[in-house]
């Protein structure tokens, strides 16, 4: 078991003490969005006592994963504010940008780098609080309705007409990237909205409302009728696969996903975006939301998507002694502390506490256990997070 002292990304849309309240860490007077746990050379976790990320380290004892590295990362996400518009590659088409990047120069580190890696990265958000998320193109026919409601006259102007014209054909890829690629054109269209928005009471009006406070006339705002608006309660989860287009709007959570940075914005960001590569990545099918429905296995809520690089469990103990204690799944896997106090122990779980090989982990604390590893886990009164393969 080694103990891990996970990096904080401080991006803007992130709440300054969400994170430092729901994990007890250090309130930096800064927007903490999101805390990794991983292996991602991006950023990543560093195991405590070794001097080293767990990147390196996991390079330097390849047994620790059975020499495959540790195919997924896990992240605290706390938005006070909406994330950008955006979009995950296919594993075929992060290889094949990242290679072309690479041959073109394109430093790892540019702000126009669109693949930082070869992976894809598909995702999965449990939430912890009420959360958020727009996910996934919803039938034309429910955008052109949310479209022509909030537009009200505006409706009649040649741009709006074109966008429902395209939506009316069931031409999804069409009305999409006219938003985005519409410039002035779309940033009246978008106004437009806002301005019927201020005075309706639906849930569209409510996202375009959050959104045009932040991001004004940004085509995005536009953009995002067309999707699913998606409301998860604690402990509902939804799955994000490559190619469908979505964005946070608010919320706290735990994510999980492939690891892999790799992502294409179409707006509401001041970051990077590509148009033209983001289109051939985009899976432009009217789609359902994936929700993932947890399995409740004794204390455990285990969560496993329709992938094969992770799984995340939910782990809540009350009063478990060391003759129950709950044998964890098998590693490589992190772990993290979100309540409470876990008391770790490897191999063995005689009724006899203060062993050597006990490992007591508070609230914000984490661990990396390995491949082959047996491990169990007493508490009082705990929960903490798995992800694993």
């Amino acid at each position: 078991m080694f103990e891990l002292r996970n990096p904080v990304q401080a991006y803007a849309w992130g709440s300054e003490d969400a994170i430092p309240e729901l994990l007890g860490t250090k309130d930096t007077g800064e927007p903490q969005a999101e805390m990794w746990l991983g292996a991602h050379k991006t950023s990543p976790s560093e195991v405590v006592g070794a001097g080293m990320g767990l990147d390196e380290f996991i390079a330097e004892y390849p047994e620790t994963t059975g020499g495959k590295g540790l195919p997924f990362l896990m992240k605290v996400l706390a938005a006070a504010a909406p994330l950008s518009l955006q979009v995950h590659p296919t594993k075929a088409q992060a290889e094949a940008g990242f290679e072309r990047e690479n041959a073109e120069g394109v430093s790892l580190l540019s702000p126009l780098r669109n693949y930082k890696d070869a992976n894809h990265k598909p995702e999965m958000l449990i939430a912890l609080k009420p959360f958020s998320a727009l996910c996934g193109f919803r039938e034309p026919a429910d955008a052109a309705d949310a479209l022509t409601s909030l537009l009200g006259k505006h409706a009649q102007s040649p741009f709006a007409m074109k966008i429902l014209d395209a939506l009316a054909s069931g031409d999804i890829k069409s009305a999409f990237l006219g938003i985005l690629e519409g410039g002035a054109d779309a940033r009246t269209f978008v106004r437009n909205l806002s301005d019927n928005a201020d005075w309706q009471d639906s849930v569209d009006a409510s996202t375009v409302k959050l959104l045009s406070k932040i991001y004004k006339s940004d085509p995005g705002v536009a953009a995002a009728l067309l999707l699913n608006r998606v409301e998860l309660a604690p402990g509902e989860a939804v799955f994000m696969n490559a190619g469908v287009v979505h964005a946070y709007l608010h919320g706290i959570g735990i994510e999980c996903m492939a690891t892999s940075d790799n992502v294409l914005r179409g707006g509401l960001t001041s970051k990077h975006i590509d148009i033209p590569e983001l289109a051939k990545v985009v899976n432009f099918t009217p789609t359902v939301p994936t929700r993932v429905e947890p399995k409740h296995i004794g204390p455990v809520l285990e969560y496993q998507p329709p992938t094969d690089e992770f799984a995340v469990e939910d782990v809540r103990l009350e009063d478990v002694g060391y003759s129950e204690a709950l044998k964890l799944v098998q590693g490589p896997l992190l772990l993290l502390v979100l309540e409470g106090e876990a008391i770790l122990r490897e191999d063995a779980k005689e009724d006899l506490p203060g062993e050597e090989t006990d490992l007591a982990l508070k609230r914000g604390e984490s661990v990396f256990i390995p491949k082959d590893s047996t491990v169990f886990a007493t508490a009082r009164s705990c929960r903490f997070v798995i992800a694993h393969v």
